[in-house]
């Protein structure tokens, strides 16, 4: 899968600004002197890029001048600013003089000043690549930024240091990081900074498989830009969203997505932009096999990205390209493309292109029958991504070298190589599901850290209203007080009418607070037991969510060893047909076919986990259904030759409007079903046919049928208990998949004559 290409949005001083701004700043070198000249050189230099040689001179005659007056501050952003200049052309040099400005700043304990060096040597060590320098000093940064008054710029450290962790994979400390430079963002209400924050949490969340939470990350980066009238950034976010959506199967979403991409980046005429939309919807097209589609898009996203002398995008098309030619059969021109992407690959640089580059041409020259070539290729592309610890690739070549010794008929190293194939997908994938429980508990400590402070909060506000009702109480009982000795001193003669109502008053006081007190006791405690049933709601929420996840991951791990026995079956198979020995032809068969009927059963078991999640939308198209059928039953081929039973086909051109997954899912159950019941030498039949507003399909076996007492139980909504030999899950996903169509589904069975299967999809619904 393509990874999304991360975008730094960098602060942008308008160039006339800039320049206005220095030629400011030189007017007033000949009227002053002092401090106030040390100030103005620093400030002309800090304006001015490299390689402009004066961004040199005036920083070191700040530094002169400085030295002279003893003026330290002067010194430190001097130092700083030579360190900017040789930032480009010798990283060495930059981080020495800006350590000496560091080492200044902090004798004269000047910490926003440390911060900022801080931050500008872990740059420079990011630059020369050295990771562990960068995080030390980026962290520092980090840290002192979180000890000061928040300004503007502690901003930047946080970011950076983001961005170092995803560059080397540490994705929780790059969320973690991220979300501090947002706070900081939100502080200010810089509303740029935090779409762009929003946007790499995104690209976090979508590199660790999180894709839910990718896309309510990229939402909200994409509300944000909207309000600010940001085009080019809501044309990158479009296409980010596109991305997720196409990992997960939502293409009629990601291709939506890619296009109003297409379309902004058209109308803010950003060439690189447009080429990235087509390269985007050339992998989506890929993906599906719309070979025509992807190759055109492909064109047009080159024909941009040269516009722009965007090298690296066509480096990428010319591997994509290549695989194209690769899946039509013309692997002598897929390796003209192949052979020019290694070429641009060496010119960048860029390891990672050249190993898939390579990866690729192994495969094209093992289809012209070069297998030493062929081997080459892939020792090569091996090579590379060690080098750079790409470890999807090296996975990729374990299973071509693996596949390539298996038609030189060298299986002790095929199995090899199998075996090595394997054990990293395995790998990778426990990493994956290591990543997401580190993700759920993160998630329950710091929800649980928010409860905690919010009963804090209420114990707080709770005690604050009591206090000030007291104080209240006690100065309105003074001047109650106060104003009845004004009253008897005058008039005594009406002293003991007034004891007397103020003895009423008071009896009617105490009972007033008895009541209060009362009502308060009961108030308490209903907000105690409504506090009490909202946290246990959450917790069942957060549990009912892992179980699911969890359920997804279990079915997971069981379908990789799973995929290894289904190989290893293939590979005897193909050593018993080879050696003619009918046993263990008849053995290995039998296992082979076992491990697809456990591998066919799990596949519903994922589909059903993601149904369950709400990650399967409805997505309805017109269908031919005969293209449906191949693909539907092809994984069933092997087990029904095994068991000699013919397929009867009756669906001409006929035409059915369904989701596409979902009735191959729905025919493929149903089939599995017929093979399972039909006993050798059976007939499965499948027909259809259009009549007015909707597609009727059957199903028909030869098997052994059911009574009518099972056949109206099975697909009746409180007949989960029949399971027909089996876990009922095929059935039960067929039925929720019919009914999720608006259309119904009808069984008619005879013991020991056959069953069929009635579905009916309505056109419009």
């Amino acid at each position: 899968m393509i990874r999304l290409i991360f975008i730094i949005t960098p602060i942008i001083t308008s160039l006339i600004f800039a320049q206005a701004n220095i030629d400011s700043l030189r007017s007033l070198v000949d009227e002053k002197d002092g401090i106030e000249l040390v100030d103005i050189y620093n400030q002309i230099s800090l304006n001015l890029e490299f390689p402009d040689q004066e961004k040199l001179e005036f920083a070191e005659k700040a530094l002169e001048l400085a030295k002279n007056i003893d003026y330290l501050k002067g010194q430190a952003e001097a130092k700083n600013s030579i360190g900017s200049y040789y930032y480009n052309s010798d990283q060495d040099l930059a981080i020495q003089v800006r350590k000496e400005a560091l080492k200044i700043a902090e004798n004269i304990e000047n910490k926003s000043l440390e911060t900022l060096f801080l931050e500008n040597i872990g740059l420079t060590y990011l630059k020369k690549k050295d990771f562990e320098n960068a995080k030390h000093y980026l962290k520092r940064s980090v840290a002192l930024t979180q000890q000061l008054p928040s300004e503007k710029f502690f901003f930047d450290p946080a970011n950076n240091l983001g961005l170092l962790y995803w560059r080397t994979s540490k994705y929780d400390s790059a969320i973690h990081y991220y979300q501090i430079a947002r706070k900081f963002a939100e502080e200010y209400n810089d509303k740029r900074r935090i779409g762009i924050m929003y946007n790499n949490i995104g690209i976090i969340y979508w590199q660790w498989n999180l894709y839910d939470k990718a896309l309510e990350s990229y939402l909200q980066s994409l509300k944000i830009r909207k309000e600010r009238g940001d085009s080019a950034g809501v044309a990158r976010l479009m296409n980010n969203i596109g991305l997720t959506y196409q990992t997960i199967k939502s293409y009629d979403k990601a291709e939506k997505n890619y296009r109003e991409a297409l379309r902004m980046s058209r109308a803010i005429g950003n060439d690189e932009f447009i080429g990235y939309s087509y390269l985007n919807l050339g992998h989506l097209f890929l993906e599906k096999n719309e070979l025509d589609k992807a190759e055109s898009a492909y064109r047009k996203s080159i024909e941009f990205y040269r516009k722009d002398n965007v090298e690296s995008g066509e480096l990428l098309i010319n591997i994509q390209l290549g695989r194209i030619k690769n899946k039509v059969g013309q692997p002598d021109s897929a390796l003209q493309y192949l052979h020019k992407a290694i070429r641009i690959g060496h010119e960048l640089n860029n390891i990672k292109r050249i190993a898939m580059a390579q990866l690729e041409a192994g495969i094209s020259h093992r289809a012209l029958g070069n297998f030493k070539a062929a081997l080459s290729m892939f020792d090569k592309a091996l090579k590379n991504s060690n080098q750079i610890e790409k470890m999807d690739i090296v996975r990729d070549v374990y299973k071509e070298f693996s596949n390539t010794y298996k038609e030189l008929k060298k299986y002790n190293k095929s199995i090899g190589y199998f075996e090595k194939y394997h054990a990293l997908y395995d790998s990778l994938n426990n990493a994956d599901i290591e990543r997401k429980i580190v993700e759920y508990q993160t998630q329950y400590e710091t929800e649980k850290a928010l409860r905690e402070v919010k009963e804090k909060d209420y114990e707080l506000e709770r005690s604050s209203i009591l206090l000030y009702a007291a104080v209240t109480m006690i100065f309105v009982l003074l001047v109650f007080v106060a104003v009845l000795v004004i009253i008897n001193r005058a008039r005594k003669a009406a002293i003991k009418e007034l004891n007397k109502i103020n003895r009423t008053i008071q009896k009617q006081h105490d009972e007033i607070n008895r009541k209060n007190d009362e009502l308060g006791r009961k108030n308490i405690k209903l907000e105690r037991a409504f506090s009490e049933l909202n946290a246990q709601k959450n917790e069942l929420d957060i549990l009912n969510a892992a179980k699911d996840k969890l359920f997804s991951l279990m079915a997971h791990d069981i379908k990789n060893p799973l995929g290894a026995i289904i190989g290893y079956a293939e590979i005897a198979k193909d050593e018993a047909d080879s050696s003619g020995n009918e046993d263990l032809k008849e053995i290995t068969g039998s296992i082979h076919s076992s491990a697809s009927h456990l591998a066919d059963l799990l596949e519903n078991i994922l589909t059903w986990s993601r149904d369950q999640q709400g990650l399967l939308s409805l997505n309805k198209e017109q269908l031919l259904l005969s293209d449906v059928i191949d693909e539907a039953i092809a994984p069933l081929i092997s087990w029904k030759r095994d068991k000699s039973i013919s397929l009867e086909l009756k669906t001409d051109r006929t035409t059915v409007t369904a989701d596409k997954f979902m009735l191959s899912t729905i025919l493929r159950n149903l089939v599995h079903n017929s093979v399972k019941f039909t006993p050798s030498g059976g007939k499965i039949k499948i027909e259809a046919v259009e009549l007015g507003n909707a597609t009727t399909i059957s199903v028909t076996d030869t098997g052994k049928g059911m009574s009518r007492e099972v056949s109206e139980k099975l697909l009746s909504s409180s007949g989960n208990e029949i399971k027909a030999e089996g876990t009922g899950l095929g059935l039960r996903m067929t039925r929720d998949f019919i009914n999720r169509h608006k259309g119904s589904i009808t069984v008619m069975s005879e013991p020991g004559i056959g069953t069929t299967f009635t579905l009916v999809f309505p056109k419009f619904s």
